[in-house]
């Protein structure tokens, strides 16, 4: 855990964080997501020099190459530094700093995919190259801001849902359940999982230590008949292979499926729908 490391132990296991100053000591003392919501609170055009250094340091894809005239107007392109821009130009780009990670949150959670099924949205077909396709919001949303990265298609399927099936929105105050026929599981050459996330993108501390439901962590369960039924939430034997705890607020679940097979990567497959109980 980095922020569990003093800064001596920090300097001797990892790169030296002396360039970021008062921030690389902000940094060792707080949650990374608070750390890093801060810094852009406190300073939003602290995103645009990182990515004026990022595109100076490691380039650009050939496809973005042709954006450089339009960016340079604003102060955005390597080689470049904000701070030389007037004033209405950096306070356009504070702006668009906060209003683009809510743009991308919305997307994640309201318009994440191609197709809805079961209230289980697909990914875009071109997700894990998104930036190759031009879906450029997508991959900001999915691949960076909520992720760090993501599989081509055919490697694996990132298939989510927020609702129940009455469209209200999944919290952990009820309980859920999930039920696949026999039969029915997700088809794949690796393995599939069930993961929970709050609204962040982050996982959330839990009693139990339980942050996803699969098998290459631990046996599920199967009635007799080859069902195969999950509960989220709510209260349950912790000793229930087949339940994964949720906190009491609005979470996303995640069905991640590793060497998906032809009808979930063509998106046919249908997830069963995320039921209330209680």
């Amino acid at each position: 855990n980095i922020t569990s490391l003093s800064g001596e132990q920090l300097s001797n296991e990892y790169p030296n964080l002396a360039i970021l100053g008062e921030l690389g000591e902000n940094f060792l003392q707080q949650d990374m997501a608070d750390f890093l919501k801060q810094v852009i609170r406190q300073d939003p055009l602290l995103y645009w020099r990182v990515v004026n250094q990022a595109m100076t340091v490691n380039g650009l894809s050939p496809q973005d190459h042709k954006r450089l005239s339009d960016w340079a107007d604003i102060g955005v392109g390597p080689g470049l530094n904000i701070d030389d821009f007037d004033e209405s130009i950096r306070s356009g780009l504070s702006r668009s700093v906060l209003n683009s990670i809510m743009i991308m949150r919305d997307y994640v959670k309201e318009s994440y995919g191609s197709k809805v099924v079961n209230g289980w949205s697909y990914p875009i077909s071109s997700t894990g190259r998104s930036g190759h396709a031009g879906h450029y919001l997508n991959r900001a949303a999915l691949q960076s801001m909520t992720g760090v990265v993501a599989l081509d298609s055919e490697e694996a399927m990132y298939i989510l849902v927020n609702r129940d099936s009455e469209s209200k929105p999944i919290n952990g105050k009820h309980q859920y359940q999930v039920t696949f026929a026999a039969g029915q599981l997700p088809d794949v050459s690796e393995f599939w999982s069930i993961t929970a996330y709050d609204n962040t993108g982050n996982l959330v501390v839990n009693d139990y230590e339980r942050y996803s439901l699969n098998e290459v962590i631990a046996p599920l369960d199967y009635s007799e008949d080859g069902q195969l039924v999950l509960k989220f939430g709510g209260s349950e034997d912790e000793d229930s292979a087949n339940w994964l705890p949720l906190p009491k607020k609005d979470m996303t679940l995640v069905l991640r499926a590793y060497g998906p097979g032809p009808d979930i990567v063509s998106q046919k497959w249908a997830p069963p729908p995320v039921v209330r109980l209680q």
